[in-house]
This record gives C-alpha cells, sequence and structure tokens, in this order.
C-alpha cells in the first residue's frame, strides 16, 4: 500500500464565505484545519442535542446528557477524540497496481497530504458538513450531519469523482465509540472501563441494524437488574456491504487483512463499520447514511426492522424527516421573528442565530401564544392539587384552545384569587433548557418535549439569572405575556427581597449546600434582580400603559419561601462572607407541603393554609427595600448574601465587596417605582412588617441625605449610614423569619414618595462618588470595616461599571459621549480584537516572584528568627537565594491561621496575639488578598484575565443605543448624536458576525460566550449576549413602542442595509403557512409579532401601508394607531403586513 507523503501547506488562505450548496444556505470556512479547534452547537427541531469540534470530535444525544449516542465529555477532550469517537471513513484507493490510502478529516494538519479541508454550517443552524479534497486523487469527500425526529442522527457521506478517469477504492465508514442505552452517566465519566464490561453488540442479520446494550444494568446490588432499551445503528444507500461491530476491524482493513464479518461483540467500545468496493465515473457521486437513535425500546427496535426489510423508499423518508425536524425548528424561529431580509446575508443570519439560541435557553410561546385547556389545567394540578377542580369548572364552557385574555377573563369572574394568580404567572412555553454543553458541564440540561406518551409537554427551566433576560428579548414578539412574566418573575421573590437559583414550569428551585462538591454553595445574587425586573416593568408599561397601575394595588402576588435565613447586621459586619443560613428544619416543612399539595407548598402560605397574597406594589418594594439595608454611601450596595452579581468570576467579592453596578441599576429602578405610584390613593394596603421597614428606611435615609450634602462622607459617617439601614433590614427579617402570621396595616402614599426621593438623591451622589478621574466609573469597591468605621477601597475599572452607568440614566448625552470616549482610550479596550475586556490584562507576577516576605516586613516580630533558629519550618523557610517564604500550605489567611494556632504555642515567649497580627500583615502584604476578586484574578478563559465576555459587549452596546435614543428624544446637538451612533457601530463592527473566521476563531454569525487574548471564541451558543442583540436590532430597524402605539424611528439604521436588487422575504404568517413577499430594490424585510414589515427608501415623506385581511390604507406619518398596534401584539391576524416608506435623508448614511 502506498502511503501519503507529508505535503504540509504553510498558506494561511482562511476566509470565510456564504454559498449555496445542496440548494441550502451554508456558511463556508476554507482551509479550517489551519483555525485552531473551535467548538460548534447543532440545534434541532426535536429533542435532539450534539456539540462537534472542527476537529470532527463530537458527542451527541437526545433530551439530556444521560441518554447520549457517544460520550459526553468536556470541550477539551472532545477537541481530541475524532481518532476514536464518532464518524470514521478510510479510502484504499487503487493507482495502477498499488493502493493509497486516503482518510479523510482523520490525521492532523501536517500529516494530511496535498488536500484541502473545509467546513460548512447551515445558516438554518441544523447541518454541519466537514468537506476534504484530496487534490492528487481527485476525489472530495464530504460529510454532512443532520437530525431526523423519527429515526435520530443522520451521518451522512458524499464522495465524488473530481477527475476524468474511473476510480475504484475500497472503502470502511462507519461510527465508533457508540454507547449503550442506559449508560450512567456518572460511570461514564469516572470509569468507563466498567461500562466496557457490561456492553453488548448485536447486529441483526436480515437488516443490518445495530444495537448496542448493556447486557444488564451497571450495579452491584444484590438483585437483577434488567437493562430494556438500545442504542441502534443501521446503514441507507449502499448495496450489499459487509458489517462489522468490532472497532479493531479498523486496522484490519487498514492492514489489507481479510475482514471477517461480526454478528456480535461483548466486553468492547461499541462501533457500526460497513465496507464495500466501488467504482465512480468522472463527476460520479456515491452517497450513503448511517443512521443512530438512541434510548429505543424492544417495541421501537420491531417497528425499525420492519420499516427496513420493507426497504421502499427509505431513503427518501429519512430525508424528509429530516426536513420536517429542520423546518419545525425554523418554524419556532420564525415564531419569535428571527427571520429578516438585508442587503447583508450575515446580519440576517446572525440575528436568525441570536433568537434561536435564545428561544433554546429561554423556550418560546407555541401555537402562537394560544394555551390549550388541558396544558393549563395540567399546570394547576401541579402547583396546587386542591384548585384543580375549581379550574375545571370555571373553564367548562371555554373551548380546547383559547386566548390569554380569554383565560383571565373567565377566572376573573370566580372570585378566586389563587387561580388568577396562577393564571397570571401563566406561560405556554416550551423548547427552552438550561445552558448546559460540553464547555458548561456543570449545569445539566434537559429538552423536555414530550411526556412519558409521547405527547406534547410545556416544559422550561433555567437558573433565575439566565431565563429573565432570554424572556425580555422573547417579550419583544409576544408582549401579550410580557406581565405575565412579571408575575412569575415577582412570585419568586422571598419576602426578605431576594430570588432564588432557579425557575422552571413546575416552580422554583434553590441551591442546597453539598460538602463534598466544591462548587455547592447557597446564598443569592444581587443585580439581576434589580435591572431584570425592571426592563420587564419599562417594556410593560410602553406596550399596554395603564396595566401596571390596575394590577399595582391587586393583592393577587405572592412570597416564595426559600429556607435561607440571612444573618443579623451585627453577625453580618462580624463576617461578612458566612451570612445565610439554610434552615433545616423550614426545608423539610416545605419539602412535606410539596407532597401534599405541588409546587405551591414552596411559597409563603397565610394562618389558613393558603397562599399569602400581597399587591404588585409591594412585591416591587421589598427588594428595593433590600438593598437600601445594605447601601454604602458613596460605595454602592454591599453584596453580602454569599453570592456575587453577573460576573460571578468575582466571587471573592462576596463579603467585602461594595457594587456601584447594582447602586446603579437601583436608580434607574427606584425613579420608575416613583412614576408608577403617583396615580395610587394616598393609603395602601401592605404586610405591617415591610411598612416598618420601610418608615425605618425612610427615616435613617433623611438623616443620611442630610449630612451627605454637606460633602463626602468619612469612614465614621459611613458606618453610622450603614448601621442605620442596615439595622433597619436586620430588625425586618427577625421579625418576619419569627412571625408565623403576618399582619397587615395601611401605608401612606407620601412615605413612599420620600423614601424614593431620598434614595434617588442618595444614589445619584454616590453615582457621582465613584466617578474616577480618568472619566470611567468604578464598578466594584471593597468595603473596610473597623470599629465604628467603614471605608471603601477602589478596585481598576471594569466593562460592568460603565455599561451600569450608562443605563443608571444619571448622565446626560454629553456625559454619556465623554465616558464612552474615555472607555475607548482605556485599557479595557482590546486594539487586536477591535472590542473590549471585561477588565484591563495586566502583568503576571512569576512564580518565583511570588511570595517573598521582606526583610522590612519580618523585622516586625522576631517568631520567624525564633522559628528558622530552631529549625521550625512550618511557618516560613528561607531559600537558596536568602528570600524567606511562607510555607507552600499556607494558601489563604484560613491555612495561616490553622497553622498559628498549631505554631504559637510552642513559642510561649512571643504575645500570641501581637505575634498572629504581625503575620498576618505580613501575609497580607505579601499576597494582597484583600484586592482579590475571585476567579477572575486567577484565570485565563471564562471570566478571566484577557477575555473579552461578548454578553457584557452585547450590554454595552445595548446601554450606548438607550442612550443615543434618549438623546434623540431630548433634542440633544447632531454633535451629540452622531457621535453616540459612531460610538454604537464601533462597537457594533467589533461583533463575532462582523469577523473573519480567523480574526474570531469561530463560525462568525453563533454566538459565543467568550474570546480569551490566547485563543478563539469559546462557549457556542446560549450565552445572553443574544438577548441584548436581539434588543439592539430592533433599536437598529427603529422599531419603538411607546405608550402603546408603534413608532419607526431609525434613526441608527443605515442605508446600506437595504437591497441594491429587487429579492423575496419568505416568512411565516400567523395561520402557520408560509409565504412570500415580493421586496422591490431599496428595501429590506422583517417581522414583529410574526407580521412582515418592509422598509423602503424613497424620495421624501414618511408613511406607513396598512394591510388587513380586507384593505390597504395608507397612514402619513411614522407612528400607528394604538388599536392597530394592539392589533398586532395580540396577534389577532386581522393585519397581516406593513410597509414603510422612509426618506433617504432620515436614514444614516455613513
Amino acid at each position: 500500500m502506498q502511503q501519503l507523503k507529508v505535503q504540509p501547506d504553510l498558506s494561511n488562505s482562511e476566509s470565510g464565505v456564504y454559498v449555496t450548496m445542496n440548494q441550502e444556505r451554508w456558511y463556508q470556512i476554507t482551509d479550517s484545519d489551519h483555525l485552531p479547534p473551535f467548538f460548534i452547537t447543532l440545534a434541532s427541531g426535536a429533542d435532539h442535542w450534539l456539540f462537534i469540534s472542527s476537529t470532527g470530535g463530537l458527542t451527541a444525544g437526545r433530551r439530556a446528557p444521560e441518554d447520549a449516542l457517544f460520550p459526553y465529555l468536556p470541550v477539551d477532550r472532545i477537541h481530541e477524540s475524532h481518532p476514536h469517537t464518532g464518524p470514521v471513513n478510510h479510502f484504499k484507493v487503487r493507482v495502477g497496481s498499488e493502493h493509497q490510502l486516503w482518510s479523510p478529516l482523520f490525521h492532523g494538519r501536517a500529516w494530511k497530504g496535498h488536500c484541502t479541508r473545509n467546513l460548512y454550517k447551515s445558516v438554518n443552524g441544523t447541518k454541519i458538513c466537514f468537506e476534504e479534497i484530496h487534490h492528487t486523487l481527485q476525489l472530495s469527500y464530504r460529510l454532512i450531519i443532520s437530525t431526523s425526529e423519527e429515526y435520530g442522527f443522520v451521518v451522512s457521506s458524499d464522495i465524488i469523482n473530481l477527475g476524468r478517469q474511473d476510480i475504484s477504492f475500497d472503502l470502511l465508514s462507519g461510527l465508533q465509540n457508540i454507547l449503550p442505552a442506559n449508560t450512567p452517566r456518572p460511570i461514564q465519566e469516572t470509569s468507563s472501563n466498567l461500562v466496557d464490561a457490561y456492553k453488548r453488540s448485536e447486529l441483526d442479520p436480515r437488516t443490518n441494524l445495530g444495537l448496542f446494550t448493556l447486557y444488564s444494568a451497571i450495579s452491584d446490588r444484590a438483585q437483577a437488574n434488567e437493562s430494556l432499551r438500545a442504542n441502534t445503528a443501521f446503514l441507507v444507500g449502499l448495496d450489499n456491504p459487509q458489517v462489522t461491530l468490532d472497532p479493531r476491524h479498523i486496522e484490519t482493513f487498514l492492514l489489507d487483512q481479510t475482514l471477517t464479518p461480526q454478528e456480535s461483540a461483548r466486553g468492547i467500545r461499541g462501533a457500526f463499520l460497513v465496507t464495500t468496493e466501488m467504482t465512480l465515473a468522472p463527476r460520479e457521486i456515491a452517497r450513503w447514511a448511517i443512521v443512530a437513535n438512541v434510548q429505543q425500546s424492544q417495541l421501537d427496535i420491531a417497528k425499525l426492522q420492519a420499516t427496513l426489510l420493507a426497504k421502499a423508499n427509505l431513503w427518501e423518508t429519512i430525508a424528509q424527516d429530516v426536513t420536517d425536524t429542520e423546518q419545525k425548528l425554523v418554524e419556532l424561529v420564525a415564531g419569535a421573528d428571527g427571520l429578516q431580509r438585508t442587503q447583508h446575508e450575515a446580519v440576517s443570519v446572525h440575528h436568525y442565530a441570536n433568537t434561536l439560541f435564545n428561544i433554546m435557553r429561554g423556550g418560546t410561546f407555541v401555537d402562537g401564544g394560544m394555551i390549550r385547556k388541558q396544558d393549563f389545567l395540567s399546570s394547576i394540578n401541579q402547583f396546587d392539587r386542591q384548585l384543580e377542580p375549581a379550574a375545571e369548572q370555571a373553564l367548562t364552557s371555554l373551548p380546547d384552545t383559547f386566548e390569554l385574555t380569554t383565560l383571565t377573563q373567565t377566572l376573573g369572574h370566580q372570585n378566586n384569587p389563587q387561580l388568577n394568580r396562577l393564571a397570571q404567572e401563566y406561560l405556554p412555553i416550551s423548547f427552552g433548557r438550561r445552558h448546559g454543553d460540553p464547555s458548561r458541564p456543570w449545569n445539566h440540561f434537559d429538552i423536555n418535549l414530550t411526556d412519558a406518551n409521547g405527547n406534547r409537554r410545556l416544559a422550561y427551566e433555567g437558573n433565575w439569572r439566565d431565563i429573565f433576560q432570554n424572556w425580555e428579548a422573547l417579550s419583544l414578539s409576544f408582549p401579550v405575556f410580557v406581565e405575565n412574566m412579571i408575575a412569575k418573575f415577582v412570585n419568586a421573590s422571598t419576602l426578605d427581597g431576594y430570588n432564588p437559583y432557579r425557575i422552571t414550569d413546575a416552580g422554583i428551585d434553590w441551591e442546597i449546600e453539598d460538602p463534598e462538591d466544591p462548587w455547592s454553595y447557597i446564598g443569592y445574587w444581587g443585580d439581576h434582580q434589580i435591572i431584570y425586573l425592571l426592563k420587564f416593568l419599562e417594556q410593560s408599561h410602553a406596550v399596554h400603559p395603564g396595566e401596571l397601575a390596575n394590577l399595582l394595588l391587586k393583592p393577587q402576588f405572592a412570597y416564595a419561601n426559600v429556607p435561607y435565613k440571612v444573618r443579623s447586621f451585627d453577625e453580618l459586619t462580624d463576617d461578612p462572607k458566612n451570612t445565610v443560613v439554610f434552615d433545616e428544619a423550614a426545608a423539610s416543612l416545605i419539602q412535606a407541603r410539596v407532597d401534599a399539595r405541588g409546587s405551591d407548598g414552596k411559597l409563603l402560605l397565610d394562618e389558613t393554609g393558603q397562599v399569602y397574597l400581597v399587591t404588585l406594589l409591594e412585591k416591587l418594594l421589598v427588594p428595593l427595600l433590600s438593598k437600601l439595608s445594605n447601601f454604602v454611601v458613596d460605595g454602592g450596595i454591599w453584596l453580602n448574601t454569599q453570592r456575587p452579581e453577573w460576573n460571578d468570576g468575582n466571587n471573592a467579592l462576596v463579603g467585602y465587596g461594595v457594587s456601584a453596578v447594582t447602586l446603579c441599576y437601583l436608580r434607574r429602578y427606584t425613579r420608575f417605582l416613583k412614576s408608577l405610584i403617583e396615580a395610587c390613593p394616598e393609603s395602601i394596603a401592605f404586610t405591617q412588617a415591610v411598612g416598618k421597614h420601610l418608615i425605618a428606611s425612610r427615616d435613617a435615609l433623611l438623616v443620611i441625605a442630610k449630612d451627605r450634602k454637606a460633602g463626602l462622607f468619612d469612614s465614621h459617617q459611613r458606618w453610622n449610614a450603614l448601621k442605620a439601614l442596615g439595622q433597619a433590614g436586620s430588625d425586618y427579617r427577625s421579625e418576619i423569619y419569627a412571625s408565623p402570621v403576618l399582619a397587615t396595616a395601611t401605608l401612606n402614599r407620601q412615605d413612599i414618595s420620600t423614601l424614593l426621593d431620598t434614595a434617588v438623591e442618595l444614589f445619584d451622589l454616590t453615582i457621582a462618588a465613584n466617578q474616577r478621574e480618568d472619566g470611567l466609573f468604578h464598578t466594584y469597591n471593597l468595603l473596610k470595616l473597623e470599629p465604628e468605621s467603614a471605608s471603601l477601597v477602589r478596585l481598576y475599572p471594569m466593562l460592568e461599571g460603565q455599561v451600569a452607568a450608562l443605563s443608571a440614566k444619571a448622565l446626560t448625552s454629553e456625559q454619556s459621549v465623554a465616558v464612552l470616549k474615555a472607555l475607548f482610550a482605556s485599557d479595557i479596550y482590546r486594539p487586536d480584537a477591535g472590542t473590549f475586556m471585561l477588565y484591563p490584562d495586566r502583568a503576571l507576577t512569576g512564580f518565583m516572584e511570588k511570595n517573598i516576605l521582606s526583610e522590612a516586613t519580618a523585622s516586625a516580630t522576631s517568631l520567624y528568627h525564633d522559628m528558622l533558629a530552631a529549625g521550625d519550618y512550618r511557618l516560613v523557610g528561607r531559600d537558596h537565594n536568602g528570600h524567606l517564604r511562607f510555607h507552600p500550605d499556607c494558601t489563604n489567611t484560613d491555612a495561616l491561621a490553622s497553622i498559628l494556632s498549631q505554631v504559637l504555642p510552642d513559642y510561649p515567649a512571643h504575645d500570641h496575639v501581637d505575634a498572629q497580627q504581625a503575620v498576618e500583615a505580613a501575609y497580607e502584604e505579601v499576597f494582597n488578598h484583600l484586592a482579590f476578586t475571585g476567579r477572575s484574578g486567577g484565570m485565563f478563559g471564562f471570566e478571566g484575565l484577557g477575555c473579552v465576555y461578548w454578553h457584557m459587549v452585547g450590554k454595552l452596546l445595548l446601554a450606548v443605543q438607550e442612550t443615543l435614543f434618549d438623546a434623540v428624544d431630548a433634542k440633544a446637538s447632531a454633535e451629540t448624536t452622531d457621535a453616540l451612533r459612531n460610538y454604537y457601530y464601533q462597537i457594533h463592527e467589533g461583533l463575532g458576525f462582523n469577523q473573519t473566521p480567523e480574526a474570531f476563531g469561530a463560525i462568525p454569525f453563533d454566538p459565543y460566550s467568550h474570546t480569551p487574548s490566547h485563543a478563539g471564541a469559546q462557549q457556542p451558543g446560549m450565552t445572553g449576549q443574544v438577548k441584548e442583540e436581539i434588543l439592539a436590532r430592533y433599536g437598529e430597524l427603529g422599531l419603538r413602542i411607546e405608550n402603546g402605539v408603534v413608532v419607526f424611528s431609525p434613526h441608527l439604521l443605515r442605508i446600506r442595509e437595504f437591497t441594491q436588487a429587487a429579492s423575496t422575504f419568505k416568512y411565516l404568517d400567523l395561520q402557520g403557512a408560509w409565504q412570500e413577499r415580493s421586496l422591490p430594490e431599496a428595501s429590506l424585510a422583517f417581522t414583529w409579532c410574526q407580521i412582515p414589515i418592509v422598509y423602503k427608501i424613497v424620495p421624501e415623506g414618511f408613511s406607513i401601508t396598512v394591510h388587513d385581511t380586507d384593505t390597504s390604507f395608507l397612514i402619513h406619518g411614522d407612528a400607528l394607531t394604538a388599536e392597530q398596534t394592539g392589533s398586532i401584539m395580540s396577534r389577532e391576524g386581522r393585519i397581516t403586513a406593513l410597509e414603510v416608506s422612509i426618506a433617504r435623508a432620515q436614514l444614516w448614511d455613513e
């Protein structure tokens, strides 16, 4: 056999381009193997998941990682897995009297020979294609992976003869390392060799169907345990192949040895391998596919065997199901307004990808948001089984499917506040899953689309701080549900003002600390709670003016009953890192209630055993009061609930961190609440303890504000202010934790107004105090607590702080421009990437330069000298160069204290207190742990040093857009608005989809989580960036909703986005039918609430043509009526399309 010579191609000609292949649009990366390995997510309209490396290594399965076809491994191991896992293909090509071996996509770049490798991803996100062209042999091979709801994963192969002569070859094609069904994931991850011992593979000789099973379930118990499911694989497209299940036969094939088909294998890894001979005429294509599925029952397999035996149009049937599965996905994306048509395909494809991953993480409304009676009743049963009969009776007269307004109106007549509560928060969402993948293996995902009987199931699940941000973008396309999202949000908040860890269709979950798991912990996040809730409130105010006022004083909102207790103020100041107690007794009681009635058992109950109900206003004020109890004047909000904020890489800020970020968001939130209560009556019902907390906080704020207006606080004044507010919160918590029954009382509206006004005054002063000399704003500060003293230590600037300052709406337009100018001039900006890091990178201390204790510092105590003289090296040692160093076990202050507790008793001549203080001070001087922010300062990926975190870049983009719109509304100068536009698009140009594959390091149109300084983009898909960009995209298009009216304000829309030739726009209408709309030259199209909107450039003027089911009419101006806007938002289907004519002068001509 002739071997290929090593012919490395050292050229650097990578490029990315959109192409048409097999009548589909794809993004192609030429010479993809020239890039470092990168990771890709494949999507499906069913419950498939597939994560694949550009090397070809992959993992795949259905529903959850437990139902894997190939091992679910961390991403670094997947990059390296392609030689032994997944598709494998070898060709022995006859060249004269010899064979030349070609193993496409197998060898590394240096060993591949005279070949070109290209990678393609379909713009719909459902297919991946690897291509290798062998220029010497004149052969091209393509491997395409797609999904089929009925049949599983379809791994198809094409080989094309590019030459002018017939080519003959022997081929081996197949899949390696196929897992058996029911493989326990923990055992596979830690003891895969044990799993191997249970494996049995069988081949059905009639159909060549491979079955991959555990011969028995893996267990060490003295009880038989069957494993009655199989993973399967079969072949389509080759005549009379030999099939084997033994992976060792790959080597047999490569060595030209005789291959004996094998119909069973045991104790070894599963493989499905086919071999055959083939001759291709010039330009001829051969095509075959291996189709694999998971978790098939014996009934499923018998049905599949019958299908394979029939052989009737099998290839066509599978291909059609692949198309149908893809179509389901595209329809979901279309329903969430993911389809657009502009001159630049990258813009439209990127918006599609953002929408796709937004609904993959947060879910989307199925059936256009229509409610199925049985789904709603099932939800009631899940939350409170006692309420189901009343709900069933109330809905008797309704059809099987109805609108949200029908549900709320029907239940509104029942005089059942508990049913009204559940209806108010009901969300018919499906398709969501937590954002887990092999680059985030700590997040477990579950694509739960059907029940045990195969019926459609509504389900969503996400970390609380993740899912609501995805719903924020989703609410723009389904605005009728925004108040339900608000209800879901506030009903998940606790009486002490916090939110639990996770939201699901079944209610709430919280973390339980596991001593064996260093990643487990308990506590509450802070900043997301305020800004995400505020965004929903602002959205409701915009789309449904008056609805919040209508809900504000209705007692139909609940409190989550999380079994956490925040310690008293004195305890918080004594140990700010140990502040939340898990109440085991309360947790047991809550679980008993859940078992007895349903998920409502996790809510706070009244004296009658019913869910305790309060007003929306109370629910909105409680988190504000919680934050005020931790307000540090001139600093921000004290982070003392054991969890960090948005950037959880700053985990070490917990305890002593003070957030200017939350303060900025709180300022905006407080201003909004002030506008909301203006229409309230003078006397308002509240939980009595909440009212007392509010009055105590108001009184403290008035005193603090009077003193602070006189000038910056010193550390003693700051302590007094912190104690006054903190004690008010502490007294409140003590009362509510101890009270089994909550009393109600009334509160004067003016008391609330005074608190809000005074808080905003202090917030503004504190924001101003956080501005640095370079024009940027501090993001986090450190709180140094000493007796009767609270001083602040300023940290380095972070991108997060600039976003928050811009979003606070505390700056003028001109001040915002100055902040952006300073930001671009700062070390946060990465010129090589054209975008921003989370914080400036910094020079690192070399390993041997660490841990050097200076002689001057060491002289503070003679303990070191005495220990060394005694040959005692438990605390310090002196190295060969004379440097004094702490013992390597002194890893932190706790470890140091433990060592000192053992050392000091052996040296009675030293005053133990003085010696300990001197050593601890020396240790802090050497290591500066006070300034340690957490993982972010000790790693170089994720939120680490040198990293671009794309979600925060997306937040910056949206903050600048909001600032621009505020400037336009305030009639700022042209110089200011132009500057904001320019900064907006400077940030925009740095986004991945505007970059080349070489610069981005991955497929540019897909969203990715972060980009380290040493590598390309990492963690594909479900990042919070997608929701920021979806919202920003509608802002670019100029679609704004104000006071219930759509206004088209294309201040940011660039002329270059309009098409240069006539084209068509394909969209899904509200009846679920695909439509095409002709677009003239100089136009673009998108959908909102699934209604197509076409923009056209005209010489002058601004007009809107409204097409409804009966006629069309013209509006001269830039706004629809409230009635028309409401019709579109409710998806009535009466309005079918909008055409907006925009004068060229009103667009941005760069």
